[in-house]
């Protein structure tokens, strides 16, 4: 099989993702409705399902959505070029959760970036997989006198409160189909709206394709209330960068052996 010449450092972000853990916040049982009605009049999200019995919104314009319940928040962004939108709604979320739900602690906040260097095929996402540590992983086959297909690999550092993991493997993304519910008759003006905004989106999911998967994610354990999604991100990306290019300096050095 042809060895792929991308180059590792070629991944292109695909997802951004905030979250708060909570310890005990059983007051959303009695504020989430209060709780989605101030994220809908702030920045104009709407529930994913047309008689909500839990926090699901999305922004279709913004590609947001958020959800939460009495363990965590999440706030998703499937188009990182609107990262302003995305740092404004998780500080402003994760603020007015914890003053509402009132749990007993903040756990932990994380901030993950999900990145994809795209392949033509998934035989190519799996060659793709083996680069780093090539000697180690052909060590490993040799011992057990086998093929190797593809690897995974994923490892977690940590300095005082603060931990960082990351994960490399192959992936499949636009797997799922979109969801599409269109507005019934007697429908409010802002629901058909809406779900036209997401019908019109849903039209432009592009076909599944395969890749290498480039996850890393910063938690902060034990940390303040308000949460600094933009410095989270900061660091995380700066982090992620370091890595990419430690990960092409030790492909390039296996490639010289």
């Amino acid at each position: 099989m042809v060895q792929s010449a991308r180059k590792m450092t070629e991944f292109k972000e695909w997802q951004l993702q905030f979250q708060q853990i909570y310890d005990g916040a059983y007051r959303y049982y009695d504020r989430c409705g209060e709780f989605m009605s101030e994220i809908r009049a702030e920045f104009g999200f709407m529930p994913l399902s047309v008689t909500p019995n839990t926090c699901d919104m999305d922004a279709p314009d913004e590609g947001l959505r958020i959800q939460c319940n009495p363990d965590v928040l999440t706030v998703t962004s499937s188009d990182p070029a609107r990262v302003e939108a995305f740092l404004r709604v998780s500080d402003y979320a994760s603020t007015r959760a914890s003053e509402m739900f009132a749990p007993f602690r903040v756990h932990q906040n994380r901030m993950a970036v999900s990145s994809i260097r795209k392949t033509a095929t998934q035989e190519e996402s799996f060659q793709m997989s083996l680069k780093p540590m090539p000697s180690a992983v052909a060590d490993i086959a040799r011992a057990l006198e086998m093929v190797v297909l593809n690897q995974s690999f994923a490892y977690t550092f940590f300095s005082g409160s603060r931990a960082l993991s990351m994960n490399l493997q192959p992936v499949v993304v636009n797997v799922t189909a979109a969801q599409r519910n269109l507005a019934q008759f007697g429908s409010a003006k802002s629901v058909v709206e809406h779900l036209a905004k997401r019908e019109q989106l849903a039209k432009q999911v592009q076909p599944p394709s395969y890749g290498l998967g480039f996850d890393v994610t910063v938690v902060e354990n034990e940390p303040p209330v308000t949460a600094n999604s933009s410095e989270m991100l900061n660091f995380l990306r700066k982090e992620r960068k370091k890595i990419l290019l430690l990960i092409k300096s030790e492909e390039k050095s296996s490639a010289q052996k």
